[in-house]
């Protein structure tokens, strides 16, 4: 009992933060937590494009050659890659029996399994930092024996982790500025609206001790007006 006369709103104000202030507040909360998801999602997808592009850009260099891998490893496979946070990149390419055709030995053979033309993201370790990794199959066209190869390559997280985050603030930074924008107007419309009430409490001061004067129900607000017309009431019977 003490507790629900505690938390009982006996001010205008309260009850305007209560229920309009908290759930806006709630939502935008809730908002930033799938634009949280929707941040990883995107930046997980650009990354994951720019390596397929480089695994496909490197993969179709090889070709065989009296049964010998010949590759030339295009320079615009990385410039895919690079950007201002100068993030680590290393490709290797194994056989299907795991043996290591061309690039990087710390990359270690893929293990999973899929078709000719097919491709696998996951997230691995690099000389002791996070990577992202793709492991693409394709088919050598020079083979006669149709010889798949398995191409990895791998970015450090760096890049990914900026534009994550960037997308979040950015996001964020709107939500900022639109509830600005919504509580600035909401203390305009409130102290509007209180105004009369404001006024009807200046105008029973100045009443005069034994005044049975009615008060103008048609010039108050609808919400006053039962209230006015209560008072009316009140001393009429008084009169």
């Amino acid at each position: 009992m003490q507790l629900a006369r505690y938390f009982r709103l006996r001010s205008l104000k309260s009850r305007l933060a209560v229920w309009v202030i908290l759930p806006s507040v709630l939502v935008v909360g809730l908002d930033l937590l799938v634009s949280l998801h929707n941040s990883e999602q995107i930046a997980r997808l650009v990354q994951q494009q720019l390596l397929h592009g480089a695994a496909t850009m490197i993969s179709e260099q090889l070709t065989v050659n009296e049964g010998a891998y010949e590759i030339s490893v295009p320079p615009a496979a990385f410039e895919l890659l690079k950007n201002q946070f100068r993030d680590r990149v290393a490709y290797a390419i194994h056989a299907p029996d795991g043996r290591l055709i061309a690039g990087d030995a710390s990359l270690a053979p893929y293990t999973g399994e899929f078709g000719p033309e097919g491709e696998d993201f996951f997230i691995s370790t690099l000389r002791g930092e996070a990577v992202r990794v793709i492991a693409y199959s394709y088919v050598i066209p020079s083979s006669a024996q149709g010889d798949m190869v398995i191409t990895q390559v791998a970015q450090t997280l760096r890049n990914y982790e900026q534009f994550r985050d960037d997308l979040l603030y950015s996001t964020l930074r709107r939500h900022l500025h639109l509830l600005a924008v919504i509580y600035f107007f909401l203390f305009v419309a409130y102290r509007w609206m209180i105004k009369p009430l404001f006024q009807f409490s200046a105008a029973l001061e100045a009443r005069q001790p034994g005044s049975l004067e009615k008060f103008d129900e048609d010039a108050a607000p609808k919400e006053l007006a039962t209230v006015i017309h209560a008072l009316n009431d009140y001393v009429q019977r008084l009169n």
